[in-house]
């Protein structure tokens, strides 16, 4: 669809056209993306007071009897475009635009089109200065403007129909697997599963019903299983109770900001201190980037909440719509979870059934441990899993929308810092910059003139003086416009030079082929490119222990350095020797959504000769000297775990 264009009056410059017209340009691709509301207008006002150089620029709302303010950009504070007379209004309707001139000045508007009707209004209040030449063809410009709303708001109905479709579709889904469910923690896997498709990806949906007074764990996205006691439970069982006392819906935004309710909803308000400190510990304490807990209730229960939702994003923030789209979903999973409330007996008897076959065989290893070797000792080790990579690695990402135009380098080449990996190519800021040349040069030739003009004017006479202070005053103008445009040139040439993506460290690209996915490709301003590690340098061990394993080794952590064996799954037949160097506070979820703990482990003497950029490991973690007994129990049970689950 091309964008609007209008004609300016002779009176204008040839800058302010060419600004109005860019300015209509990007405000056409802004009616494209995905922008709130807010934000979107915000642009657009700001675009129309500069444009129009307009003491204020207001967007208006339909209202019953007209059309009310919703919006306004000032250039001077106390400055408003007013309300409307009837007989503005009217035109508006009829014509879709008006004109009238108010005590300090004129004012146009033009209606934005709706599906059924004007949706709303744009308006200005031009200086007083203004010409009818000017008057027109601001008219001009604000219809143009109000085309490029027209499009935005368009845009929203069909994503918000959409939305409305497939939130219908995923309410119809939950309510025929709640149906189908007998138990309040059936109800809450169930919900978790279905809230976490909804949710999308790098989102975890944790579902809470309360329990003896507090709010407890029942389920979580994309885990079948978890330990109650495990840290990261603990530390959302402890956030609920204390930011879900008050009973109502906690949003933190990916900047820090907490709010009852989006920080976007005129009516969100800041917590109370108790909340704000809980909120800010659990955000220490985890890799949470941004989450909402929000509490639900059962239809005969309307004033005690039985069942909340916390949902964490780890990259990013959260839409400001998902609580409106997750909201009818938490409603019917607290109407379900009321019909039989799980009580603390019922969940045992469930979880001893589901494990029986793991627990008998542990307690059969047990007793033979016991009854054979009581009193001899062995070595405790735990086995993990995990990856040797380079202690020195770096991603590379695309500085701005760009169409990749050529790749230089393959996997395995090695680079050196600054080598050149990827030249992308922006059809966009060619142009920009295409235009700034010639509006540069335009600029120096009227300066040329003018300063032709300067010397020919005859001097030593009244009227000769009043010429060389006109051109003298719009010397000055040129020179500041010109030093402008030369700063905004330096910008888009430093922007040029950025699209050459050079290495940032010494290393080897570790990208599997990348001419594949790289060529001809348009890519994203922050998107992922390359990715460079240093595989000649040194190397470290990550390894991801199980959040039931970690105690023990925590307990022998705190006793002494710990060491450990490995082996490379892609030659397991030499072994190999590290040193843990540090356990990480916190658990995390893996690829298979369990709590695991991070262990960072130096290897010892020189790197497998066979290690690449990154080698899957198999390692032993020594925690010293224990019982044969428990050894025992210990490697049966961690067998049956690395079977079973």
């Amino acid at each position: 669809m091309n964008s609007p264009r209008f004609e300016a009056p002779p009176q204008w410059s040839l800058s302010s056209t060419e600004r109005a017209e860019a300015r209509l340009e990007d405000l056409d691709r802004a009616s494209r993306r995905s922008d709130p509301p807010a934000v979107f207008y915000a642009e657009l006002l700001e675009t129309l007071a500069d444009a129009l150089g307009a003491t204020a620029v207001e967007q208006w709302a339909v209202a019953p009897n007209g059309f009310d303010p919703a919006g306004r950009v000032a250039p001077l504070r106390q400055a408003t475009v007013g309300p409307p007379p009837t007989e503005a209004v009217d035109a508006l309707r009829r014509d879709g635009a008006a004109a009238w001139t108010a005590a300090d000045g004129p004012r146009v508007a033009a209606a934005i089109p709706g599906v059924r009707g004007p949706s709303g209004a744009l308006a200005a209040a031009l200086p007083e200065r203004a010409t009818d030449a000017a008057r027109e063809a601001a008219v001009d410009l604000l219809r143009a403007v109000a085309e490029v709303a027209e499009r935005y708001e368009l845009r929203r109905l069909a994503v918000d129909s959409a939305e409305s479709s497939q939130r219908h579709r995923e309410t119809s889904r939950l309510v025929a697997r709640l149906l189908q469910t007998s138990t309040a923690d059936d109800v809450a896997r169930a919900a978790a599963d279905a809230l976490g498709a909804a949710a999308g990806e790098r989102r975890r949906v944790a579902v809470l019903l309360r329990r003896r007074g507090g709010w407890r764990v029942a389920a979580l996205s994309g885990s079948r299983g978890f330990s109650p006691r495990a840290d990261a439970v603990r530390r959302i069982e402890r956030m609920a109770d204390t930011t879900l006392a008050a009973g109502e819906a906690l949003w933190r935004a990916a900047d820090g900001a907490t709010t009852i309710g989006p920080p976007e909803d005129p009516a969100a308000a800041t917590p109370a201190p108790p909340v704000l400190q809980a909120s800010d510990l659990y955000a220490d304490q985890t890799d949470t980037a941004a989450w909402w807990i929000a509490p639900f209730t059962a239809p005969d229960e309307p004033n005690a909440a039985n069942l909340a939702l916390l949902v964490e994003a780890f990259e990013g923030g959260l839409e400001p719509e998902l609580p409106r789209r997750l909201a009818p979903l938490g409603r019917l999973a607290a109407a379900a979870a009321a019909r039989e409330p799980a009580g603390p007996v019922d969940t045992l008897v469930r979880r001893l059934r589901s494990h029986a076959t793991a627990m008998l065989a542990a307690a059969a290893a047990i007793l033979a441990a016991a009854l054979v070797l009581f009193g001899s000792h062995g070595s405790l080790e735990v086995t993990v899993d995990g990856q040797l990579v380079p202690a020195n690695s770096a991603r590379v990402f695309a500085p701005r929308d760009a169409i990749v135009s050529e790749v230089l380098v393959d996997h395995g080449d090695k680079v050196s810092p600054g080598q050149p990996l990827v030249r992308l190519r922006s059809e966009e800021l060619e142009v920009k910059r295409e235009e700034l040349a010639e509006a540069i040069a335009l600029t120096k030739q009227e300066l040329a003139a003018l300063q032709t003009e300067k010397l020919s004017t005859r001097a030593n006479t009244a009227e000769s003086a009043s010429e060389t202070a006109a051109l003298a005053a719009r010397q000055v103008a040129l020179a500041e416009q010109l030093t402008h445009q030369q700063r905004r040139a330096e910008l888009l040439d430093e922007q040029a030079r950025r699209l050459e993506v050079v290495s940032p460290l010494a290393g080897t690209v570790t990208s599997w082929r990348p001419h594949d996915y790289l060529d001809g490709r348009a890519v994203g301003r922050g998107e992922r490119l390359l990715e460079i590690a240093a595989t000649e340098g040194p190397k470290r061990l990550e390894l991801l222990a199980p959040d039931e394993l970690t105690g023990r080794v925590l307990q022998a952590h705190q006793e002494g350095p710990l060491k450990i064996r490995y082996v490379l799954q892609a030659a397991p037949g030499r072994e190999h020797a590290a040193v843990v160097q540090r356990i990480a506070a916190s658990t995390t979820l893996n690829a298979k959504g369990r709590p695991v703990v991070r262990i960072e482990a130096a290897p010892q003497g020189d790197a497998p000769p066979d290690a690449r950029g990154q080698s899957r490991v198999t390692a032993k973690i020594d925690c010293g000297r224990h019982r044969l007994a428990m050894v025992w129990f210990y490697e049966a049970w961690d067998a049956a775990r690395r079977a079973w689950f």
